[in-house]
């Protein structure tokens, strides 16, 4: 797919998107780049926010969403131009000005309070300007960051965006036009390089020892020291873009300063190397020479983050002028992966390793964990049931590695891509982090859902280690909870999620374009279980099976779900609720503990839909027995398939690395080795001989090259 196909792949995208969603494709197209940007790291969590008025003067104000990274306490703001009809081509200089000069009047016309005087109290913009308003006063916004997104490609005349500063503050500018979106969907939507010319920050180059000599296929190793200088100044040119994703998400949830390490830099600056443990990193390449870093390619901090934001902001914050970075250093742990294919596995690994003195649990890894393959393997095998207006049945995409649903297709002829879409609709496509929103909404945590994608991820992950994952040995129930009915559940979640969605579009009292959307219908999805559970003790249940055979919500729940909606409309946008900006407001535990103080009443018609609890019981009953039969099937087909000289490999390699095997399973090597002449393992045999080469990996043993 060249850009220009891509330019009509992504325009098509939005507009038949936004007609089936019945928002518009300038809508779509946002919500596209704020997906785009959660998956590469760019910027998480950001907020639409349609807001456009005249300030003093005439001066035009505009945004079109908002952020806030709390990893470097940036305060993003965007504005988009989505050419739907093809009349542009290309971004000018005077576009982008235009756009800049929109986006400075809306900060300038926060901070002097002119957008909240002069806007409803219930409008969007007024409450994101009073949200920017006050971190400006507490000193929270260490500098702003405007983004201009655009399905349009850049001038060739456009060589340098730059902005001054804008109440005393660093304005960073960046600029998605259209050859940059495809490029980042088209590399997987990986987090962009970043390139660092070390001569910049430390002149000469930064003194290093390798820590082997011996050529490694795998990465190369450096040990340095990093002045105090030069890791503020990075951090502030790239914040939280520096930090490795677990590391960006632990510092939100624990706070970004130390005070014992904040202590020592103002107090004691030349103990800061003995009493700090350093930082580990890693990179794709470096520059060295005669023993001195010179380049380095996307620097990525695995372990260290609050030591680097605390030096960051413990200068930032010197306003007497008395922390003297020049006598700070650090000691710093270089790992270059030289292995592109490998770089995000062995960045988990480093990752996991480096940050064992933490409390840093599994669920912080979640991403790559055995869950998502068990998944996408129900995802591919389960066909929805054909109902009304489908010639044929259709199946959900479950996108386990990111962004794999469009990259499937950009390989495709377009006669091809059609019947891709066919078997797998767009509005089927489920992510990562869909599945974790929708399940906890059903476990009733919207405060959770509203903070934010990767805050929600962690906290499904946590669920998911504790009441769903298999447990380990000795324990007594081994078994993953996740079987066919666990799959259709979790799509009846998202299609309960998702056609609230569209209806509540539809309704006459629902602000259109309004940027807090899906915080209603989290709540609202969250209150309707909550309410089943209360009224009728726990003894009747959502019937998911019904939903999922209808592959839509029915008419009793559709209803239900609409006096739901406005019933969370109504309490979140009260004038009486605990904070001005709703969607921070959401955020709060407090937010849903006041939802719940109101009594809601069950409609007859709806609570005659709702099945029993050994009815509930006898579906997951049934799941359980077909899953084992199914993982009984599955094991012995996986170990036939690799046939008898991949076992005989594996049995070698251990001899050969002296790894032991004890009677047992010296045993079922046998098996699996003679299979062609005697008999085929059977289903004990083979889950021991699959859970066998866990034990060898572990050991050391590379299965991909034996």
């Amino acid at each position: 797919m060249d850009l220009e196909q891509y330019k009509q792949y992504l325009t098509t995208e939005c507009i038949t998107t936004a007609t089936a969603s019945d928002t518009t494709p300038e809508e779509e197209f946002i919500n596209y780049i704020i997906d785009l940007f959660n998956e590469n790291q760019e910027a998480l969590e950001l907020n639409s926010c349609y807001f456009e008025m005249n300030g003093p003067r005439n001066r035009k104000i505009q945004i079109d969403g908002w952020g806030y990274d709390e990893a470097d306490d940036t305060f993003i703001l965007f504005v988009s131009y989505f050419d739907r009809l093809n009349t542009a081509p290309t971004m000018t200089n005077t576009d982008i000005d235009g756009f800049l000069r929109k986006m400075e009047a809306f900060v300038e016309n926060s901070a002097n309070g002119f957008i909240e005087q002069n806007c409803e109290f219930s409008s969007e913009g007024r409450q994101t300007a009073a949200t920017l308003h006050r971190y400006l006063n507490q000193g929270l916004v260490t500098k702003f960051k405007f983004y201009i997104m655009s399905n349009v490609p850049l001038s060739k005349a456009v060589k340098n965006v730059s902005k001054e500063n804008i109440l005393d503050k660093e304005v960073q500018i960046s600029v998605w036009d259209l050859e940059r979106i495809f490029k980042s969907d088209s590399n997987n939507q990986q987090k962009e390089d970043i390139s660092i010319n070390v001569e910049d920050y430390v002149p000469g180059g930064l003194k290093c020892i390798q820590a082997f000599e011996e050529e490694n296929d795998e990465y190369t190793a450096y040990l340095a020291v990093i002045p105090g200088t030069m890791l503020a100044k990075l951090y502030g040119e790239y914040g939280s873009m520096l930090l490795e994703g677990n590391v960006r998400s632990f510092l939100s949830m624990t706070g970004k300063v130390n005070k014992g390490i904040r202590n020592t830099i103002e107090k004691q600056p030349t103990y800061f190397f003995t009493f700090n443990n350093g930082i580990a990193t890693t990179a794709k390449s470096v520059e060295v020479k005669d023993d001195k870093i010179l380049k380095i390619t996307n620097l990525q901090i695995i372990n260290g983050g609050q030591t680097t934001a605390s030096i960051f902001f413990t200068k930032f914050n010197d306003k007497n002028n008395v922390v003297d970075l020049s006598k700070v250093f650090v000691p710093m742990k270089l790992t270059v992966v030289k292995n592109e294919d490998k770089y995000s596995t062995v960045i988990e690994k480093i990752s996991r390793y480096s940050n064992t003195q933490n409390k840093v649990s599994d669920a912080d890894f979640f991403s790559n964990s055995k869950f998502h393959v068990e998944f996408k393997r129900y995802s591919e095998k389960i066909y929805t049931p054909v109902v009304q207006g489908q010639l044929h049945a259709t199946r959900w995409f479950y996108e386990r590695a990111r962004g794999s649903y469009k990259q499937e297709q950009m390989k495709l002829t377009p006669a091809q891509r059609e019947k891709f879409k066919s078997e797998y609709p767009k509005d089927q496509l489920i992510t990562k982090t869909d599945l974790a929103k929708y399940y906890n909404c059903y476990l009733r945590l919207p405060y959770i859902v509203s903070k934010g994608a990767q805050y929600n991820m962690k906290n499904f992950a946590e669920y998911y280690e504790k009441y769903l994952a298999p447990k380990k040995a000795g324990q007594v129930d081994t078994a993953s909870k996740v079987d066919e009915k666990f799959f259709k559940d979790c799509i009846a979640m998202a299609i309960i999620f998702r056609k609230t969605d569209l209806l509540l579009q539809k309704q006459v009292w629902f602000p259109k374009g309004s940027g807090y959307k899906a915080n209603i219908v989290a709540y609202a999805m969250s209150k309707l279980f909550d309410v089943v559970e209360e009224k009728t003790g726990g003894k009747k249940h959502v019937d998911f099976n019904r939903i999922w055979n209808e592959q839509n919500i029915y008419p009793e729940l559709a209803s239900f779900m609409m006096d739901l909606c406005k019933f969370t409309f109504e309490r979140l946008t009260d004038e009486n609720r605990g904070m001005l900006n709703v969607t921070e407001w959401a955020k709060r535990q407090a937010c849903w503990d006041d939802m719940k103080k109101y009594d809601v009443k069950l409609p007859l018609s709806f609570e005659m839909t709702l099945i029993s609890d050994s009815e509930e019981k006898q579906q997951k009953k049934v799941a359980k027995q077909d899953k084992k039969l199914s993982n009984d099937v599955n094991a012995q087909i996986e170990v036939v398939n690799k046939g008898p000289e991949f076992w005989q490999k594996v049995l070698s390699k251990c001899s050969e690395k002296k790894i032991y095997v004890n009677e047992v399973q010296q045993a079922d090597l046998r098996v699996a080795i003679t299979m062609y002449q005697k008999r085929p393992p059977n289903s004990f045999e083979s889950k021991r001989l699959l859970k066998f080469l866990d034990y060898v990996q572990e050991e050391g043993i590379d299965l991909n090259n034996l």
